[in-house]
């Protein structure tokens, strides 16, 4: 609980999020395009106001706290211990009812992914597009089902994900 406290900074959080509401966009003009069913459209737009109504919280908080950062502390390796704690990671996807993915956000598993993400750009400009800094420590990677894969290589290997156009849950799915 003491990680948690250590907060990221608004501006980086604010960027992240910034770039997760475009991201769910797309999907929605994807999905409009295909002419696909409303439901999942109207899921998407609840997820995107969800993280909008994070967006302007952020915001607000930003004018109370003035405490230390994560970016601050100088931290450039990340080792996480019992590291499935952390897999309840936020993700959008058009397959339902799918075990082991959850809808909904872990505040937890938003906070070290954030970390995490911010911890490999350190590396990025040193070491190219290597995905280094992070270490993840667990017994259960996989407790439930396959698609705690895919929460796993987000944290770890997002360049490769990205690379192959693998970041998406539905695109992983379909080729694993």
């Amino acid at each position: 609980s003491s990680f948690e406290r250590i907060r990221m900074s608004p501006a980086f959080t604010q960027t992240f999020i910034k770039e997760l509401i475009m991201e769910i966009e797309m999907a929605v003009r994807a999905e409009r395009r295909n002419d696909r069913g409303n439901r999942i459209v109207k899921q998407l737009e609840a997820m995107k106001k969800n993280w909008a109504v994070r967006l302007e919280k952020l915001l607000a908080d930003k004018k109370k706290d003035d405490l230390l950062t994560w970016e601050q502390l100088g931290i450039d390796c990340l080792f996480v211990d019992e590291a499935h704690l952390h897999k309840n990671l936020y993700r959008f996807t058009k397959m339902t009812r799918v075990a082991g993915l959850p809808l909904t956000n872990s505040e937890r598993a938003f906070d070290l992914f954030l970390k995490t993400r911010y911890t490999m750009r350190l590396h990025e400009s040193s070491h190219g597009h290597a995905q280094r800094g992070v270490v993840f420590s667990t017994a259960t990677p996989v407790a439930n089902t396959m698609a705690e894969i895919h929460t796993m290589m987000r944290y770890l290997q997002p360049n490769r994900l990205a690379e192959l156009g693998l970041q998406q849950f539905d695109a992983w799915a379909a080729t694993f």
